[in-house]
């Protein structure tokens, strides 16, 4: 079994019973500092372990982590709680240490990270999805109070200018139709019924016009409000097919952590 002179220990506070102690006690010591969570004094234990057997698989496995601050390798099963990089340098270190029987294990982390990070990238295109929608909608919106400004009936402009009232009580309407009934007779006793047909097509022609004009305006909103909804509609295809891949790059990755996990006990069982 391996030893470490007794002249270094009371770095990692190991008793001085002994003239030698083990390595086994200076990994039992780094692993009670992480259960603590002292991940320094864990890191400085797992470091001067790899000074002296550079492929040490928990010494190695151990420095990563100290990197996320884990007390073992089951938090890697959410993704949230892994804050690595596949370019860590505790995992770099462990791919170019590690004995080839290990090598897989590491492996494993590293495709968890690039599924993490796909994951990631899945998740930005929803926000920017997201943010997309919104503003369409926005748009949409404001297109459809503008059309149904204007599908107004007559009778609600009439309404509106009939609320529009004098200092007397009465509204500017009332007076202005009022002025205009007696401009029809006067003009019908004084020219001739001609005028009285003329004065009635007159505000008959009005509405007409209204509704013509009316119709046409819709109309051009409507052309304006289409390529807005065809652009949701996409949107929200596209969302829709987004979060179906976020599910399933999840499933996947929680698969692989499982496996990952496994694959821990057994070396630790072997060990």
């Amino acid at each position: 079994m391996s030893t470490i002179k007794s002249q270094e220990r009371k770095k990692f506070g190991i008793s001085y019973d002994f003239g030698y102690f083990t390595e086994d006690n200076v990994l039992e010591s780094a692993q009670n500092s992480l259960f603590k969570g002292e991940y320094s004094a864990a890191r400085e234990a797992f470091e001067y372990i790899l000074e002296k057997y550079p492929h040490d698989f928990e010494a190695l496995k151990g420095l990563i982590l100290c990197d996320n601050e884990w007390k073992s390798i089951h938090p890697i099963l959410h993704m949230s709680k892994v804050s690595i990089k596949e370019y860590t340098p505790s995992l770099a270190h462990a791919l170019n240490s590690c004995l080839p029987e290990h090598r897989l294990y590491f492996l494993k982390i590293v495709d968890l990270l690039r599924i993490k990070n796909e994951y990631r990238k899945v998740k930005d295109e929803l926000k920017k999805l997201e943010a997309q929608k919104s503003y369409e909608d926005k748009i949409r919106q404001s297109l459809l109070d503008t059309r149904k400004s204007n599908d107004r009936n007559l009778s609600d402009v009439v309404r509106g200018l009939r609320s529009q009232s004098s200092g007397a009580g009465i509204s500017y309407f009332d007076i202005s139709a009022v002025v205009y009934i007696l401009c029809i007779i006067a003009g019908t006793v004084f020219i001739g019924s001609w005028f009285l047909i003329v004065s009635l097509l007159i505000p008959l022609l009005a509405a007409v016009i209204y509704i013509v004009r009316k119709e046409i305006r819709n109309e051009l909103i409507d052309s304006e409000i289409e390529p807005h909804n065809k652009k949701i509609i996409s949107l929200e295809e596209e969302y829709d097919r987004k979060i179906l891949e976020a599910e399933s790059i999840k499933e996947d990755y929680i698969r692989m952590a499982k496996g990952l996990i496994s694959l821990d006990v057994e070396y630790t069982n072997i060990k």
